[in-house]
């Protein structure tokens, strides 16, 4: 079923046509005008395709925008026009280029959840990237990422979710701040040195994934206090 987005204006807050893989959704180009008011947008699974449309910047009050498990295309950087979101998944798409643009992102600030997973961006996470404080979930797996993880990721004070497996990070794993964590996947890399005692310490983990790396060193005893 072909399905255009908007034929007309959209004047709701929230649009949301998740989960409907028989859609086959082709953003408009035009008709985004008057949906300045628009704050959530959800097309996760509707075989969306092509790129997005520069009327979409219109769309400046957006908070919560998911266009995961798509055929999308197009740079991975355009969305950091969006000063309000608070929730941006754009995995399982085509989109590609790479992450530098958070280094001179001021505006995300209160972005909690980000999803790129399964794109094709390559290069390094840059390494001075400030603004993003309240990040809960990070989501950067099987994208080509190279180089060291940086320090501003294990800082996070309120991160829960943390998913940078199938990629091609090298060094080590520095401690994490977070108190919070819920779940940590970095499997599948070339990391190495030893495993934080911020993870073997954590009790409320519900998993830690580190398989097919380069680590080393003894497991600390305190890996028998996890509670999951």
């Amino acid at each position: 079923m072909h399905r255009l987005l908007a034929d007309g204006g959209i004047y709701a807050s929230l649009l949301n046509l998740s989960d409907n893989p028989q859609l086959h959704v082709r953003i408009p180009t035009t008709k985004w005008n008057s949906s300045a008011s628009l704050q959530m947008l959800d097309l996760y699974r509707v075989n969306a395709t092509g790129s997005i449309p520069k009327p979409v910047w219109n769309l400046t009050n957006i908070e919560v925008l998911h266009l995961d498990d798509n055929h999308l295309e197009g740079p991975i950087f355009d969305y950091f026009r969006f000063g309000k979101l608070t929730e941006l998944y754009r995995g399982n798409n085509n989109f590609d280029g790479q992450l530098e643009f958070l280094s001179f992102n001021r505006i995300w600030t209160q972005l909690e959840f980000l999803d790129f997973s399964s794109n094709f961006v390559t290069g390094p996470i840059p390494s001075n990237v400030s603004g993003m404080q309240n990040l809960q979930l990070l989501f950067l797996s099987s994208i080509h990422l190279n180089g060291t993880i940086p320090s501003w990721i294990f800082s996070l004070p309120s991160l829960e979710w943390l998913d940078l497996s199938h990629n091609h990070f090298s060094g080590n794993i520095q401690e994490f701040k977070s108190t919070t964590l819920d779940g940590v996947s970095l499997k599948q890399n070339q990391l190495q040195g030893l495993i934080p005692k911020s993870l073997l310490n954590h009790h409320h983990l519900y998993y830690l994934l580190l398989s097919h790396n380069n680590l080393s060193g003894q497991i600390a005893s305190t890996i028998c206090n996890l509670t999951y």
